[in-house]
């Protein structure tokens, strides 16, 4: 009625509530407030909402087009925004260029400021639905143009040899809020993070992922495929495609991949790997003529933008 009130009638009985309120939103653990937040109380940016699960078990979001992303808290303490390797190529390899640039430094005061960054929930799929055709000027051939990546269960994977789409890796881009490619740094931490969850990433992590059987067999699965294949709520991080991440070889300037080496860095490894071979925190190098099981996974940084920027 006109004071909110509602009733349901089923037979002779009659239910109903005194008054119908709306309830308020349910953010978690969470919260809207940019002063509040910290690395136990993510913020959540404008056009977010809460998914499910704790900020010690995998605080999800979803944006406006539902792509889901897992809060990595960053204590500064047991969990800090650096680099760390156990597996496979080392941060001080000598062949290895470091490129370090003011904007990596910005990224990292934010993360550190705000307690934490969110890394995509699934590894970048095909999106759902492709832009117009366009021309590559330098190919002169017909591609889509910039799409939405997919960041969602049940999506084909993108991998790097897929030409037919071209991924808009910086979608996110708003006063609270931008994402990326993932940085080697942000992988690091993660697993950090993981590791003090209990979880053995610098072992064997056949448990956690789609690898190899012991023949060397092995096939690309869908995102979220399995519920096995998790970490505190973020899928497929072991196994299944090897994660491209920004680090010393190559560096992401005005939104395009300029490659300083003819080689990725990957970390996690593939469904070509063995899981007592390659961990889920290796960090490896693949030439960019083998990238049929590379792809990645997104990271998005919170907080007021324009105070660091």
């Amino acid at each position: 009625d006109e004071q909110g009130r509602v009733t349901l009638t089923v037979g002779d009985e009659t239910y109903g509530d005194d008054v119908t309120q709306t309830p308020e939103e349910n953010l978690g653990e969470g919260t809207r407030v940019l002063e509040e937040a910290t690395y136990n109380k993510p913020y959540v940016p404008d056009e977010f909402s809460y998914i499910e699960g704790t900020v010690d078990e995998g605080y999800v979001v979803a944006d406006s087009i539902g792509n889901e992303f897992v809060w990595v808290p960053v204590d500064g303490v047991n969990v800090k925004y650096e680099r760390w390797c156990k597996d496979g190529i080392s941060y001080d390899d000598t062949n290895l260029v470091l490129q370090e640039e003011e904007e990596t430094t910005i990224i990292s005061n934010i993360i550190n400021d705000m307690g934490g960054f969110y890394i995509g929930r699934y590894e970048i799929g095909v999106p759902d639905v492709t832009s117009e055709i366009g021309y590559n000027i330098d190919t002169i051939v017909e591609v889509p143009l910039t799409t939405i990546p997919s960041i969602k269960k049940g999506k084909e994977i993108y991998t790097l040899d897929n030409v037919s789409y071209n991924i808009n890796v910086t979608y996110i881009s708003q006063n609270d809020a931008m994402s990326m490619l993932l940085l080697g740094t942000a992988y690091d931490t993660t697993m950090r993070w993981l590791k003090q969850s209990g979880y053995n990433v610098e072992g064997d992590s056949s448990l956690y992922g789609n690898y190899s059987d012991e023949s060397g067999n092995g096939s690309l699965k869908l995102s979220g495929s399995n519920e096995n294949w998790k970490m505190n709520n973020i899928y497929d991080l072991a196994g299944n495609i090897a994660e491209l991440t920004i680090d010393e070889t190559y560096v992401n300037k005005d939104n395009n991949v300029r490659f300083k080496k003819d080689e990725f860095i990957v970390r996690g490894g593939s469904y070509k790997d063995k899981g007592n071979e390659v961990s889920v925190s290796s960090r490896n190098n693949v030439s960019q003529d083998n990238v049929s099981d590379v792809g990645s996974r997104l990271l998005v940084v919170v907080g007021n933008m324009e105070e660091y920027m």
